[in-house]
């Protein structure tokens, strides 16, 4: 007579992030190692991606089609891939295209937490602000001090010391942030 305990599955790769491709000087920072980024690099929960100035990298996500591109100069750290998605992104421009998801992909900053259930987002974390534009699906701005703020399609929003919860249209033709 055999029993088997139920136990979580580990983490798996199929739950991960990838970087799924990066231009020259893009690094990934994990523990003390610091290593150069290359395409298909699987990435682990606590991993920084590094993005020097001029550099771009894309990641993945291996359970669905959620894309992630960022612009140096930028940093990244991922926390979670799989179901219940979070990276947090401690400086530069990061594009989202986020597949449907069961939780929120939530994406971190200095200033503030931006969550999607799907949605095209821009983030910009910068030293005094972040700012989050919605081109499709809408998104939840929520502040550390517990506000929120919906911010739906076509509209952008600003979070950092002294500035006003507030959601706003984009401007027609307007060039995405960081452009």
């Amino acid at each position: 007579l055999w029993w088997v305990a139920d136990s979580p599955a580990p983490a798996s790769a199929a739950d991960g992030a990838f970087l799924l491709s990066a231009s020259g000087g893009v690094r990934v920072a994990r523990g003390a190692e610091l290593l150069p980024a290359r395409a298909d690099m699987a990435l682990q929960p606590g991993d920084r991606v590094a993005v020097p100035d001029g550099a771009e990298a894309r990641l993945g996500f291996a359970d669905d089609t959620t894309r992630l591109d960022l612009r140096g100069p930028a940093d990244l750290r991922l926390h979670r891939g799989g179901r219940g998605k979070k990276v947090e992104l401690l400086r530069g421009v990061l594009s989202a295209d986020v597949a449907r998801q069961e939780e929120a992909f939530v994406v971190a900053s200095p200033h503030a937490e931006f969550r999607a259930d799907q949605g095209r987002l821009l983030v910009e974390a910068a030293p005094a602000f972040a700012r989050l534009e919605v081109r499709e699906g809408a998104a939840v701005l929520l502040r550390p001090d517990g506000r929120s703020l919906r911010v739906p399609a076509e509209h952008y929003a600003l979070a950092g010391r002294d500035v006003e919860l507030a959601a706003r249209p984009l401007v027609p033709g307007e060039p995405a942030t960081g452009a």
